[in-house]
């Protein structure tokens, strides 16, 4: 082989990159130089701007964060007007109404109403202003004859005196007939006729005591 042929053959040893012009290893030299001279000049000019910046340590904001709002609490339930019906069971609670005994002669279911229109006007009032209320007629006999019989006749004179309150335009609905048989009302003064009688009062509303004697 000729000498020629030597100096144009490849090295075996060169490595990748050394036959590239020079020129492009020039360009490269250059580029990084500028890079290097750009990171110097803005370092330089943050440190001009603020000298102490990197040596200033972390503090806490100035102004704590504000607490959280909550909401408003409820408005206590105090001083509420009563309603309508809680005040209606306030007035009722507050008034009294007469207990009217009717009596009966002996052995017999035919009420003696003679005046008991009269007596009976504010208790029918009452009924009518509270459709609510209810009237308990109760039934009573004297001691005279069977348990089971007394019984039945005292239940018998409380249907009479409804049927008798119905005729005259009383809610029957609002009445409730009850059998006392022989049983005498805890109050004396409501006796009358031996026990022969039918005991009238409004369920739930205390009984006016100076008016008993009135409405015997």
């Amino acid at each position: 082989m000729s000498a020629a042929s030597e100096e144009m053959a490849p090295s075996p040893h060169r490595v990748a990159g050394e036959d590239a012009p020079k020129w492009v290893a020039y360009a490269f030299a250059g580029s990084g130089l500028l890079m290097a001279l750009a990171a110097s000049y803005l370092a330089a000019t943050l440190t001009l701007l603020e000298p102490d910046l990197a040596s200033r340590p972390v503090t806490e904001p100035s102004h704590p964060l504000a607490p959280p709002i909550s909401e408003p609490a409820a408005p206590a339930e105090e001083n509420k007007p009563q309603s309508k019906s809680q005040g209606g069971e306030a007035r009722a609670a507050a008034e009294c109404l007469p207990i009217v005994s009717i009596a009966f002669p002996y052995g017999s279911s035919r009420p003696m109403t003679q005046g008991a229109k009269e007596r009976l006007a504010p208790i029918l009032q009452w009924l009518r202003d509270h459709p609510e209320g209810r009237l308990l007629v109760e039934g009573h006999t004297d001691s005279k004859g069977s348990e089971s019989f007394n019984v039945m006749l005292s239940y018998s004179r409380a249907q009479a005196v409804i049927a008798w309150l119905t005729k005259s335009g009383a809610p029957k609905s609002q009445m409730v007939p009850l059998a006392a048989g022989t049983a005498q009302p805890d109050d004396p003064s409501l006796v009358t006729a031996e026990n022969r009688m039918a005991l009238l009062r409004v369920e739930g509303v205390a009984p006016c005591r100076n008016q008993n004697e009135k409405s015997r």
